[in-house]
């Protein structure tokens, strides 16, 4: 969501010690990028479960699919913050997310935070 509309995934460690790192940038202008091994990949989306529509509440969840080349990407969402109602300028969701990246038969499992919105 850097400098946009969109979402941006933090890995939970850099979270925790405030680090401005991003695992996953997904922005409405723009391919959607993951930093995998220190490289910017950018991805092709497959599927994107519904979000949740209307008013988002904590707990819901939802699902997108991604490619890039050789590697599947899957990224799990739950919801863990929402705008105050009467807060009319907020338009954003927060995230718990974990990510799930395989190669053939390699898999790796990453659990990360972030936000959604303008």
């Amino acid at each position: 969501m850097i400098g946009g509309c969109g979402c941006s995934l933090q890995l939970l460690q850099d979270f925790r010690r405030k680090r401005e790192r991003y695992v996953f940038i997904c922005n409405l202008d723009e391919d959607p990028v993951m930093n995998i091994d220190g490289q910017h990949i950018k991805l092709e989306e497959l599927a994107q479960g519904k979000p949740p529509q209307g008013e988002v509440r904590k707990g819901e969840r939802h699902t997108e699919r991604y490619r890039a080349g050789d590697l599947n990407i899957r990224i799990d969402y739950v919801v863990t913050g929402v705008c105050d109602p009467k807060d009319e300028g907020c338009e954003v969701t927060w995230y718990n997310a974990t990510l799930t990246v395989t190669r053939g038969d390699q898999k790796k499992v990453v659990k990360a935070v972030g936000v959604c919105g303008c």
